[in-house]
């Protein structure tokens, strides 16, 4: 073999950094290397327009080859995601309840219509005429003195456990008005609740009679300004005070310092039942007073008036109960 062409061939063997290029200048044939040691397939030509820029690549991962690293870098951006969408759902959802302390017309109405039908809804008729039969003979013995005052406060305590019984009754979600206390059991079904309601009523009704004695106005058949006064107040704090007291143990809850701050909680949807209430205590005492040409038939009437609208908002109160149950923390 000639010289020049076993040079040509150690040139060849070292070749392979100059490129194709170098093959055609020299015109010579490429050498017979082994396929392990064959230069990578883009020396053939240029990169592909595929392949990222290097000061690209850190920010998709350590290796653009290791599908599960490139996964693991997706999910972690994929994760953070639904993170914040998953926070922004439950802060418009939490938003839309509240209704920024506003009153929801449509929902009052319905309420309303609701509690009105407590009363008669069930065994309602047949359990309202033994009240109307009560309500009349408290009436007639209330001119009795002593003796007439007595039985009065026992029957006021009767319907004022069954009051209590009905509260209780909305307070469990019930939908129906409960049967009437049973007389063989006096003192639990009759004697404490009827008493415990009856404090939550004197509670509530120290700024009336507060009011009464401070006010100067002679008496007509009207109300006086000390006695619409009274009666708001009241109104505003019995409802509360009557749940504390069917709803927690012990005499102390219905005083200021639990009524008030529970009152609060309850914001503004217990100005519905306070308001119901002021109308029940407006009935009765208009109605007391417009037949006072026949007091009796104004006691009685405006008595058993009294009656129906404190089972409608008795109804109310559960209502707002079941609203408010995780306010309260009772």
């Amino acid at each position: 073999m000639p010289e020049d062409v076993s040079d040509a061939r150690s040139l060849m063997l070292t070749r392979g950094c100059f490129g194709r290029s170098m093959d055609t200048v020299m015109n010579l044939p490429p050498p017979d290397t082994p396929p392990d040691s064959e230069p990578p397939k883009p020396e053939a030509g240029l990169p592909k327009p595929s392949t990222p820029a290097p000061d690209t690549e850190p920010a998709l991962g350590p290796s653009s080859s290791s599908p599960t690293e490139r996964t693991g870098t997706y999910r972690a951006g994929s994760e953070a995601q639904p993170s914040t969408s998953a926070k922004a759902k439950p802060e418009a959802s939490e938003e839309k309840p509240s209704d920024g302390g506003t009153l929801n017309s449509e929902a009052i109405v319905s309420q309303i219509s609701d509690a009105a039908m407590f009363p008669i809804r069930g065994k309602g008729w047949p359990l309202l005429t033994p009240a109307v039969v009560i309500v009349v003979l408290m009436t007639v013995v209330g001119w009795v003195p002593l003796i007439g005052w007595i039985i009065s406060l026992t029957i006021g305590c009767y319907l004022s456990a069954y009051l209590y019984r009905s509260i209780d009754v909305s307070m469990r979600s019930g939908i129906t008005p409960p049967d009437w206390p049973d007389l063989s059991k006096l003192v639990s079904d009759v004697v404490l609740p009827g008493l415990r309601l009856m404090f939550a009523m004197f509670v509530s009704s120290i700024p009336a009679i507060l009011l009464s004695w401070m006010d100067g106005e002679p008496k007509t058949r009207g109300l006086t300004s000390g006695e619409v006064i009274g009666m708001a107040a009241f109104a505003m704090y019995f409802p509360m005070a009557a749940l504390a007291v069917v709803g927690r143990p012990g005499w102390g809850v219905a005083l200021p310092q639990e009524v008030i701050p529970a009152i609060q909680r309850c914001l503004p949807d217990y100005f519905v039942i306070a308001g119901g209430v002021f109308v029940a205590e407006f009935a009765m005492k208009f109605l007391q007073s417009a037949f006072g040409w026949v007091s009796f038939l104004g006691v009685a009437l405006g008595t058993l008036v009294y009656f129906y609208l404190m089972l409608v908002n008795a109804r109310l109160m559960g209502l707002m109960y079941s609203k408010h149950r995780k306010d309260l923390d009772w």
